[in-house]
């Protein structure tokens, strides 16, 4: 049985300093591995100190629930600043006592390739509450 949780936004949210001057930002648009339906969207700041990444979306996602109930997340949001190393690896994951929040990326030129992972206690549309696990989801994105 497949149900619509009741969650329009997964927001998280670490402090954002103001963007520095002379800093460029680089949109990244994808989706998840085998799911055209989805989307996945992260913003890159790069500038003289190191490239961030200040937001990460996914869209659209699948979500495995206990009882054998199955839905779907319409958006889920990291923001913040991530570190992206020298060699374009990044990952962050966000905790907030009731869902998981996880990514792990690989930034290069054409494109950028990770996994992403949901889980927690969700709210379904009829009030019951369930544990709900996306699974580690692969993305590709390009600039």
């Amino acid at each position: 049985m497949k149900r619509n949780l009741a969650i329009g936004a997964a927001l998280v949210a670490i402090a954002i300093p103001a963007a520095a001057f002379g800093q460029a930002r680089v949109n990244h648009a994808g989706h998840l591995v085998g799911s055209g339906s989805s989307a996945v969207k992260f913003k890159e700041s790069v500038g003289a100190s190191g490239s961030t990444v200040t937001k990460f979306v996914v869209r659209d996602f699948e979500l495995s629930c206990s009882d054998g109930v199955a839905g779907t997340i319409k958006v889920a949001k990291l923001l913040g600043k991530i570190k992206v190393s020298d060699s374009g690896a990044f990952k962050a994951r966000d905790d907030n006592g009731v869902t998981v929040f996880k990514v792990r990326g690989q930034i290069n030129r054409n494109k950028s390739t990770g996994t992403f992972r949901y889980y927690g206690d969700i709210e379904a549309d009829d009030g019951a509450t369930h544990s709900c696990n996306s699974g580690k989801l692969g993305w590709i994105t390009r600039p």
